[in-house]
């Protein structure tokens, strides 16, 4: 019953304010001023209603329960409100969260995408620096083999000799049957192949060094070497032992510089006699052959035929 009537004393309460503050708005004053309460400072009004309120209770015999489930209800509904007020406040906050998680992950986006550039442009980067260097070192390569001065040399001394012996011809055929070989020993078999090819590293000098090696083989080219390479040892050992004249000691013995030169001399001296060709030695002898030889006398038979025979003091090559 206690809360019973407390639950009554607040709804009496409300309608008390209630009727005050439309008193005070009142334009009349009169019935404003009542008598001084005679219960606890109530009116007879207030009084009235509170005993309506205490007899209802009292006669309608509402028990303790049903007033703590009123009570419960305007709880709940209390609750109910604060409950939606919070969700409301809850779900702007969401919403403001949202939104700076967007914008936190938009700006995470943009610095994953401009990470994502950089490194695409480093990879770029890197890639152009290798194909740089790829580029550099084969064409440093192509160049060092550009310079290698024996392969040049070599193929411009053997071109001189061709050329020297005006075996021109010669040389184009040696330098086709090279290509033919290369072209059959690597399959090559268009021009695009062959240029392709040939700018490869050392391709050009292996065609240089096979061109070289056929020409070597060639019977104009070991004439010629085998000559030049008499008369430069010839003149080795002129300038050798040119001063030293010891007894037994080798020395060459100078012959003449043509062969036709001798050959027509001799025409010259003798109209008569029949050339025979045979090759010039070049040979090394001792000073006691030199003293030993002399030119022989024509036999008797020879000079009853009115002929005389002249020897040569050197030997041809």
């Amino acid at each position: 019953m206690e809360s019973a009537y407390k639950f009554t004393e607040y709804r009496y309460r409300f309608l008390k304010e209630t009727k005050n503050i439309f008193s005070a708005n009142s334009r009349t004053t009169a019935k404003s001023q009542e008598r001084e309460p005679r219960d606890g400072g109530l009116s007879k009004t207030e009084q009235n209603f509170l005993e309506s309120i205490r007899n209802d209770t009292v006669c309608r015999k509402e028990m303790i329960k049903d007033i703590v489930l009123k009570c419960s209800a305007t709880s709940f509904d209390v609750y109910i409100d604060e409950i939606k007020r919070l969700s409301w406040e809850n779900s702007k906050l969401r919403e403001e969260l949202r939104r700076k998680d967007h914008v936190m992950d938009r700006k995470v986006n943009e610095e994953k995408h401009q990470a994502r550039i950089i490194s695409q442009k480093n990879e770029q980067i890197r890639k152009i620096s290798q194909e740089v260097e790829k580029t550099r070192s084969e064409l440093k390569k192509y160049q060092e083999s550009t310079y290698d001065g024996s392969v040049i040399d070599k193929l411009k001394e053997v071109q001189d000799i061709f050329n020297q012996t005006s075996n021109e011809m010669e040389w184009k055929k040696i330098n086709e049957e090279a290509l033919g070989e290369v072209r059959m020993e690597f399959g090559i078999n268009t021009s695009a192949e062959a240029r392709k090819w040939i700018m490869e590293e050392n391709n050009y000098f292996y065609i240089g060094r096979k061109i070289i090696s056929l020409a070597e083989k060639t019977k104009i080219f070991q004439e010629y070497t085998t000559l030049n390479d008499n008369f430069k040892q010839r003149l080795e050992n002129e300038n050798r032992y040119q001063d030293e004249k010891k007894i037994g000691e080798k020395r060459p013995i100078l012959e003449s510089p043509s062969v036709r030169s001798d050959l027509e001399a001799e025409s010259d001296e003798e109209p008569g006699r029949i050339e025979i060709d045979q090759p010039l030695i070049f040979t090394l002898r001792t000073e006691e052959e030199e003293d030993k030889e002399v030119v022989t006398e024509a036999s008797p038979s020879e000079k009853n035929g009115g002929k005389k025979k002249k020897k040569k003091n050197n030997k041809k090559k």
